[in-house]
């Protein structure tokens, strides 16, 4: 199971916050529990980026209580918090949209000197390529409702690597689309789709590339639909790239391919 001080459960258990209502005894405040998920959110970072050192579970119940230790809380207590507000929802969207905004504004600030199109060179043979926020807000007045990535190959991409592409869907009204894909070097066009339910729900879509071929790109997007005041989460957003291993490889039967061809020619296959 993925470490998480939040799962998709507790995010959408305690999906609020209410403003002026005090907090009972033993309860984390507002405040301290916005501080609480942010640190929980970068402590998901910190394995997802070092998953060699952080993936086992013992590793991952240190940091977990280190966390909580930060704050002056423990497993009880921080149990106890996400089924009070749990229980105060609107208390929670609160909570968790300052959450969201401040890390946001973290992202913004690390990466006011670069620009959007440089790529980081992730390496090793398990390791998470995700190269944007790793939690958006997606809300009927958004001026995008997709989610996309795009990935130009770096000396760390070998032939066969396998994606998955991993998420944490809250507040869903309607279904979510989901694309991943790989384009190689002579034109084909290699992709694997899914849709996810309505609700509060997770996804995981995986792309196995041909280990006989060289990757240009790899790409994705998601397709969401908010109406209203609705506020679509996509949370504990990741990417992972595995090397190829003969039980992945099988399920590239299952993917969907298209072969480019000349401008000039009429024909084309599937």
């Amino acid at each position: 199971m993925r470490f998480t001080g939040l799962t998709i459960a507790a995010a959408a258990v305690i999906l609020a916050m209410a403003g002026c209502r005090k907090t009972p005894e033993g309860i984390i405040p507002p405040d301290r529990m916005t501080d609480l998920i942010i640190d929980m959110h970068k402590a998901e970072g910190v394995v997802d980026m070092d998953y060699n050192n952080w993936g086992n579970d013992s590793s991952k119940l240190l940091l977990r209580d280190a966390v909580y230790k930060r704050h002056g809380a423990d497993q009880a207590v921080v149990d106890s918090s996400l089924a009070y507000y749990g229980r105060h929802i609107e208390e929670y969207i609160k909570i968790y949209d300052e959450a969201i905004a401040r890390l946001q504004d973290e992202l913004d600030r690390s990466e006011a000197m670069g620009n959007q199109n440089i790529q980081i060179a992730i390496a090793g043979d398990s390791a998470n390529a995700w190269p944007l926020a790793r939690r958006m807000a997606i809300s009927s007045v958004s001026p995008a409702k997709v989610v996309a990535f795009a990935l130009s190959r770096d000396e760390n991409w070998q032939k066969g690597d396998y994606y998955t592409w991993n998420a944490k869907i809250i507040n869903a009204r309607n279904q979510i689309k989901w694309l991943i894909g790989a384009e190689y070097a002579d034109g084909i066009l290699e992709w694997n789709t899914a849709e996810s339910a309505e609700g509060n729900n997770a996804i995981s879509l995986s792309l196995q590339t041909d280990s006989t071929k060289e990757v240009k790109r790899v790409f994705g997007y998601a397709v969401t639909a908010p109406t209203d005041n609705d506020i679509v989460y996509i949370d504990s957003i990741s990417l992972m790239r595995e090397r190829v291993s003969r039980q992945n490889y099988q399920r590239r039967n299952k993917q969907q391919r298209v072969v480019t061809i000349p401008a000039d020619s009429t024909e084309s296959r599937k």
